[in-house]
Formats: C-alpha cells, structure tokens, sequence
C-alpha cells in the first residue's frame, strides 16, 4: 500500500514538473529574443567584451569535458543587462531561478551544452552587428534547439 502511495505522488511530482518546464519554456520563447532583439540596440563595446568572455569559458569547459550551468546563466544575464533595462534583467534573473527548481538530466550534458554554445555564439555574431531581427531570430534558433533536446528531436548538430 505504502509503495502504491509513494508511486501515486512521484507521477503528480513528475506531471507538476512536466508542466512547468513546459511553461518555462513558452515564457522564454515570448521573452528572450525580443531581449536579444532589444540588446542588439542597447549594447555597448563592454557588453560584446563580457559576452565573448563568457562564450569563451564555455568553449573552455566544453573542451576540458565539464558543463557549467552558471555559464548558461550568465550569458543570458548578461544579455538581459545590455538592454539597459532593469525589469528585464529581475525577470530574467527570476526566470533562472524558477528554472533551477526544474533541472533535467536531458539538458545537463555535453551534448546539450555544445548545442547551447553554437546558439550563444551565433546571438553573439548577431549582437556584433547590431542586428535586431537576426540576434531576435539567433534567440528563437537556440531555444527552439534546446527545447528540441529535452522533448528528444534531435537539433542540427552538424557543427
């Protein structure tokens, strides 16, 4: 009986949890490239320097095997901060925390952080040339990419 109990409330934790990744991820899709978007126009020369900074810590850790998940984080602080617009990193940074309370093994891995690294460094190239829509549509890309991963299609990972 007490087996059955435990197996009943482990099903709702993983359904409750299911919801909310999917939640999240809805609300970074309305989010995120229109802070990409934004960023592109705001951003200063320190900004693309502390961006390439932490794009190259990621690449570091990738090729000596870890995975940070605080690079992640930072890049995308970092991006919420080059629009100049306080509420959009508070939300941002709210965002990561409700975020943490959902980790799931399908995205803390190598593969998912190389994947995650090409969609940085391609929002990255966008941001240099102060594009918009390209860094808007770079955003969209890398969480269409990530998505894709924890729902098990594969991404392009030809590079």
């Amino acid at each position: 009986m007490f087996d059955k109990i435990i197996s009943v409330l482990e099903d709702r934790a993983v359904a409750q949890n299911t919801r909310r990744i999917k939640e999240i991820l809805e609300f970074r899709r309305i989010l995120e490239p229109e802070i990409a978007a934004l960023a592109a126009e705001s951003l200063d020369p320190n900004d693309l320097v502390l961006i390439k900074t932490i794009l190259d810590r990621q690449e570091t850790s990738l090729s000596q095997e870890k995975a940070d998940a605080q690079d992640d984080l930072h890049f995308h602080l970092t991006l919420a901060r080059a629009t100049k617009n306080d509420i959009l990193v508070e939300v941002t940074a709210i965002l990561y925390d409700i975020l943490g309370e959902c980790r799931v093994p399908q995205l803390e891995n190598l593969t998912r952080k190389r994947i995650s690294l090409r969609g940085h460094q391609k929002i990255y190239e966008a941001l240099k040339e102060r594009d918009s829509e390209l860094s808007r549509s770079a955003m969209r890309d890398h969480l269409r990419d990530v998505e894709s991963l924890l729902y098990g299609r594969r991404a392009d990972a030809s590079t």
